[in-house]
C-alpha cells in the first residue's frame, strides 16, 4: 500500500519518478537530458515504441507517466492529431509543459493507482519508465486501475528497464532516460521501497497476473524492455 502524507490525501503511487525528473530542474532541461541519454535517438526511438501499441485513427490513447511528453508527442504523430491524447503525471510542472507541447490533447495532474477517468474510455494505455519507480505492492493497483479504463480489446505498452540499474550500469551510471543510477542510488531505493528495479524482468508475469494477454515484447537499446497486453 502506498504510504499516506501526514494531511491524509494519497500519495501518487508515481510520485518517486516525479522527484527523480526534477533532479533535472525543469521540464524543459529534464527533456534535453532525455534527448542527450538518448544519444540523439530519443523521439525515434519513441515512434518505434509506440507503433508497438498499433495505435489507429480514431482511437484515444492515455500516456500514463507521461513526463516531458516524449511519448505523447510520438503517439500524436502516428495519429496526425493530438486531440485523441489524454496525459496524467503526478508532476504539475510537467503537466503544464505537455498542456503547452500538445495544446490539443488533455493532461492531468494524478495518480496511477486512482486515475481519474471513466470505465472503459481509452483505446490504448502506455507508460515509459514509470513502473519501476512504483514500490511492487502497487503494482497491482496499477493494472487493475488501467485494465479499468481500458475497453475491451484495447492495448496497454509497457516500456521498463530491461535490468536493475546496479547491474546494466557502473558506478554512479545513468541510464538510457536520463535517470541516476549506481549500486549506491539503486541500494538506497531499494531499502526505503521506492522503486521496483526489476520491474524489467517482471513484466510479462504482471501483465499476465492482471489478466491481460501478452502480445509482443522487445527490447530496445539493450537497456530497454517494451511490452504490449491486450484488455480482455
Amino acid at each position: 500500500m502506498t504510504p499516506h502524507p501526514p494531511d491524509g490525501h494519497e500519495r501518487p503511487a508515481h510520485d518517486h519518478a516525479h522527484q527523480h525528473r526534477h533532479e533535472f530542474g525543469r521540464p524543459r532541461l529534464y527533456d534535453l537530458s532525455t534527448r542527450v541519454g538518448f544519444l540523439g535517438q530519443r523521439d525515434r526511438l519513441y515512434r518505434r515504441l509506440a507503433g508497438l501499441a498499433a495505435p489507429r485513427p480514431g482511437e484515444r490513447v492515455l500516456d500514463l507517466g507521461c513526463g516531458s511528453g516524449a511519448l505523447s508527442r510520438a503517439f500524436a504523430e502516428l495519429l496526425g492529431t493530438d486531440r485523441d491524447l489524454v496525459g496524467v503525471d503526478p508532476s504539475p510542472e510537467m503537466v503544464e509543459h505537455c498542456r503547452r507541447l500538445l495544446p490539443g490533447a488533455e493532461f492531468h495532474v494524478g495518480s496511477a493507482t486512482r486515475l481519474d477517468l471513466p470505465d472503459a474510455s481509452v483505446d490504448v494505455v502506455a507508460s515509459s519508465l514509470v513502473l519501476h519507480h512504483v514500490p511492487e505492492a502497487d503494482h497491482p493497483r496499477v493494472l487493475a486501475e488501467v485494465a479499468r479504463v481500458l475497453r475491451p480489446g484495447g492495448r496497454l505498452l509497457v516500456v521498463e528497464m530491461a535490468r536493475p540499474p546496479a547491474e546494466a550500469h557502473g558506478p554512479g551510471g545513468d541510464d538510457a532516460s536520463g535517470h541516476r543510477h549506481g549500486p549506491l542510488a539503486w541500494w538506497r531505493r531499494r531499502r526505503s521501497g521506492r522503486t521496483s528495479p526489476r520491474a524489467g524482468s517482471r513484466l510479462p508475469r504482471l501483465l499476465s497476473d492482471a489478466g491481460f494477454r501478452v502480445v509482443e515484447a522487445d527490447r530496445h537499446l539493450r537497456q530497454l524492455y517494451a511490452i504490449v497486453g491486450v484488455c480482455p
